[in-house]
């Protein structure tokens, strides 16, 4: 809740990692010896990332939160990551206990607002953020995040031959060359899913593509945009499109009109590298 807090909570963490100005450390602790140190500093804990490869807990770790804290309870939300949303994370039933955010990358700055959650509370500060994620007062409105195909490790992906997973089923091992793949989480969340529909009632999930991302916008266009007429989150979700015409060309413009109504094709990312639009604009 204070810089103070976060000062404290860091000093403890110092004799447990190597470098903690790294943006992403190993920790030297037990995951329940962690919470125990988040709560001495009156913070609290969600997972971050929680289905990608590598460092998620869904996507690396285990199949329930109990595996490895002898108190799951004590998290208090799951962050869904870029390759997930809410549909794929129902699929798990050790999941439904929690809400779900969207959020984007702290240490990296030009794309802080990538993902966001859209809060109803009364006053905006800490506490009032946490009776939200407690279900105590207000309610999360609307998760908003990057089309989960365009994230860097939707599908597995062999890094011997490049390839990435196109199967119905969820797939380890490379079917050209029999290598171990890198997971996807699509194919991770199918691994583990327990759950059927219908899934308990949450908030809506609502998809975009970063203006970066969309064919035609390079560093000049995207400067250009924003300079003129606002945010991102503006030009994607509320800005005119004859103003964003007059700005960026027809071309453009239609492309962003697609991209709010859904109808841009995409091309799944896999292995650390992220889905792109096809040139196609048809499905």
């Amino acid at each position: 809740p204070t810089l103070t807090d976060i000062q404290a909570y860091s000093t403890s963490l110092r004799p447990f990692v190597t470098n903690p100005t790294l943006s992403t450390q190993k920790l030297r602790l037990s995951g329940n010896h962690w919470l125990e140190i988040v709560s001495d500093h009156n913070g609290i804990v969600l997972a971050a990332h929680a289905f990608t490869p590598h460092k998620g807990v869904y996507g690396n770790c285990v199949s329930q939160l109990k595996e490895m804290f002898t108190h799951p309870d004590k998290i208090i939300g799951l962050e869904l990551g870029l390759s997930a949303d809410i549909h794929m994370a129902q699929s798990i039933k050790d999941t439904h206990s929690y809400p779900y955010i969207a959020s984007s990358d702290a240490h990296s700055l030009g794309n802080i607002g990538r993902e966001f959650t859209v809060y109803e509370m009364p006053a905006l500060n800490f506490n009032q953020w946490v009776k939200v994620l407690k279900g105590e007062e207000g309610r999360i409105a609307a998760v908003h995040g990057m089309n989960p195909l365009l994230g860097k490790y939707y599908r597995s992906y062999c890094p011997d031959c490049h390839y990435t997973a196109e199967e119905m089923e969820a797939v380890f091992t490379c079917p050209h060359c029999s290598n171990r793949m890198v997971n996807g989480v699509w194919d991770r969340i199918m691994q583990l899913k327990d759950a059927s529909e219908p899934f308990p009632s949450r908030p809506p999930y609502i998809s975009h593509i970063p203006l970066r991302m969309i064919p035609g916008v390079g560093e000049r266009t995207y400067r250009k945009l924003l300079n003129t007429l606002g945010s991102e989150i503006d030009i994607l979700y509320r800005t005119s499109i004859n103003d964003i015409a007059q700005i960026a060309g027809p071309r453009i413009a239609h492309q962003i009109t697609a991209s709010r109504s859904g109808t841009l094709s995409l091309i799944p990312g896999g292995g650390g590298k992220y889905g792109r639009v096809a040139k196609s604009m048809e499905r």
